[in-house]
């Protein structure tokens, strides 16, 4: 039998070959596909709520995208005007947009613009966070001359809508547009009115008008959930929803007036209530109307009917409502104007103690303490009312009286004390503790001749006056004392024949008084940094050398050849009053030896000098004698 092989094909093998390289391509082809079209999937730069592709989508309605797997992905949309916008993302990841086929320079620019486009479309096309049943676009209707704005604030996306309504009020609504799960979500975050900021319940009530929506519950709930200005401590609702029936109802929705009506009970007696209470153009809830009974109320006398109500069930804030009237009072005078009432309570008053009382249509507010003279109880009423604040009927003691007699007597219990008492303290006290002299009244006396002590009830100090000796004569004394809390003596002021004395010649005066040397010392320091002309004495004579004699109230400068006496004027003029230079007297010629000795001179070449004219021969013709150079009383 014979054998016949068959010849095998290689053709196979290479159809093989040929659908593994097809199908590498293929993934290939898909892989880089994928990664190219991932450029376009992502967003761009600080704008992370949309991808690129997205941006397109919504700005134009639809996007046309482009892929090159070896180059540059584009993407492309038309506007209405059917300008064409398309955006080339290269392999780096840059961006490049052309309009209608031209480049733009200020490509980031252009974006924002295109991003811009894209959010108002979200926002015109998704509805409104509470507002799901409403139109989306309804702010067109309702404003004119709209303008947006995108802008970025906390890691969100905003944009702002600007226009205005039909009165002409310009209103700018900021919407946070974000998105969960796909999902966009468009939220009303701010509103502002004319410049005005509105608060949530105005913003909710202006929001409801703008979309339409059934507004009688919102504006209720908006004024019962918010705060009249001066009770900021409890919501409208949570007070008076206490009254008897009361029934809130829309009154005037363009106005946003809601009225209540309810029952209260007033010093006694039921009264129908009707208050009607009103959004204003700031937000704020104000009351625009008050009635009792059906009688309208004055709008000055509502805040106190108010007052009464809140305070009634317990939400009136009594420090603050003092604290705002007793500046008031405080600042007021007497009625016989002579002070305030600061000042009349600070000096007359002790364990000063506000309380108040709200009525119906005032305040009542009590000051009460004791009298610092006898401790005598006292209150003082104050009524507020809507025509003022005015004093009413007080106590003094466990007596009622008027107001003016109340205070008379206190001002009178204060004088007649003040007259013994003061008196007694200032010459009983002592006013240099460490001296060894008793008191006062010993040491001034001891130094005057005929004192006299007064009290000076205008000035509300003592007075001491008497005849001193002070240097080289007799003056006329004026010591004028305060008191502490009158217990405390205080040498305020001391004139010398109807000059005020400085410290300096104060403090020695008082160190004579009361034996205390070491407290006129201040003296010999004023003298050395006297100036003479343009050097102080102590830059003249020198630091070393000084003292005080207390026999004649002189400041004193000596060394071993040169000694000078000083004065010092209870105005703190100095004077030089003698002079000795060798032993010599030259007191007449002070200005001259001062002001060589200042110039830098010695008291040794003026000697010589005199020495010198002495042995010269007379001259037959005199010149004309020279006017010696002045006295200025003062170096």
């Amino acid at each position: 039998m014979r054998r016949y092989s068959v010849p095998k094909k290689r053709g196979g093998k290479m159809v093989a070959f040929l659908v593994i390289a097809i199908v590498s391509i293929v993934i290939i082809g898909v892989v880089l596909f994928n990664i190219r079209i991932q450029s376009v999937q992502r967003p761009h730069g600080e704008f992370k709520l949309l991808s690129i592709r997205e941006v397109f989508q919504h700005a134009f309605g639809e996007a046309n995208v482009q892929i090159s797997l070896f180059g540059s992905v584009k993407v492309t949309g038309n506007d209405e005007m059917n300008n064409s916008y398309t955006v080339v993302v290269s392999q780096d990841g840059t961006i490049f947009i052309h309009i209608n086929g031209t480049i733009q320079p200020n490509v980031e620019d252009v974006y924002k613009e295109i991003y811009t486009r894209a959010l108002y479309k979200i926002l015109t096309s998704t509805p409104l966070s509470d507002y799901e049943s409403s139109d989306p676009t309804s702010f067109l209707s309702y404003l004119n001359n709209i303008a947006m704005e995108y802008y970025k604030e906390n890691e969100k996306d905003y944009l702002r809508i600007t226009g205005s309504d039909k009165e002409g009020n310009i209103l700018k609504i900021s919407y946070a547009i974000t998105k969960f799960g796909g999902k966009f979500k468009v939220t009303a975050e701010k509103l502002v009115i004319n410049g005005k900021e509105l608060n949530s319940n105005a913003m909710r009530v202006t929001l409801a008008k703008i979309y339409k929506k059934e507004i009688d519950k919102d504006l209720i709930e908006a004024i019962k959930n918010s705060f009249l200005k001066d009770f900021q401590n409890v919501s409208i609702g949570e007070v008076f929803s206490k009254l008897s029936n009361a029934r809130w109802t829309i009154k005037d929705e363009t106005k946003k007036v809601v009225e209540l009506n309810g029952i209260e009970k007033i010093e006694e007696s039921e009264v129908a209530l009707t208050l009607g209470f009103r959004i204003d153009e700031n937000g704020d809830t104000v009351i625009d109307y008050l009635l009792l009974n059906g009688e309208k109320i004055d709008e000055k006398a509502i805040i106190y009917y108010i007052s009464y109500i809140y305070s009634k069930y317990g939400y009136a804030d009594k420090e603050k409502d003092i604290a705002k009237f007793k500046d008031l009072i405080l600042k007021s005078r007497l009625p016989n104007g002579l002070s305030t009432f600061q000042e009349f309570f600070d000096k007359h008053f002790s364990e000063v103690q506000w309380d108040m009382y709200y009525k119906p249509n005032s305040y009542e507010f009590v000051v009460s303490g004791k009298t610092r003279a006898k401790n005598t109880p006292v209150e003082l009423r104050f009524i507020s009312t809507p025509d003022g604040l005015y004093l009413a009927e007080s106590v003094y003691g466990s007596e009622k009286a008027k107001s003016d007699i109340v205070i008379n007597n206190v001002l009178n219990e204060s004088l007649q004390v003040s007259q013994t008492n003061i008196l007694s303290v200032v010459m009983n006290g002592k006013i240099v503790k460490y001296s060894p002299v008793q008191s006062n009244k010993v040491a001034f006396e001891s130094f005057l001749k005929s004192p006299v002590w007064q009290y000076d009830s205008n000035a509300d100090r003592v007075v001491l006056s008497g005849i001193g000796k002070y240097g080289s004569r007799d003056w006329n004394f004026k010591f004028v004392f305060e008191t502490f809390f009158g217990k405390e003596p205080v040498l305020e002021y001391v004139y010398m024949d109807g000059t005020q004395a400085i410290d300096e010649v104060v403090d020695y005066v008082v160190s004579k008084v009361f034996r205390v040397e070491t407290l006129g010392n201040n003296l010999s320091e004023l003298v050395k940094n006297t100036i003479f002309t343009y050097k102080t004495y102590e830059e003249i004579l020198g630091p070393v050398g000084w003292s005080i004699d207390r026999q004649y109230d002189r400041v004193v400068f000596s060394s071993s050849n040169l000694t000078v006496y000083f004065s010092v004027e209870p105005s703190g003029k100095v004077n030089v009053v003698q002079l000795f230079y060798k032993g010599q007297d030259m007191s007449t010629k002070t200005a001259e030896i001062v002001k060589l000795l200042e110039d830098g001179g010695s008291l040794e070449s003026l000697e010589k000098k005199k020495t010198q004219q002495s042995q010269q021969p007379p001259q037959e013709e005199k010149e004309e004698q020279q006017p010696e150079a002045p006295q200025t009383g003062q170096f």
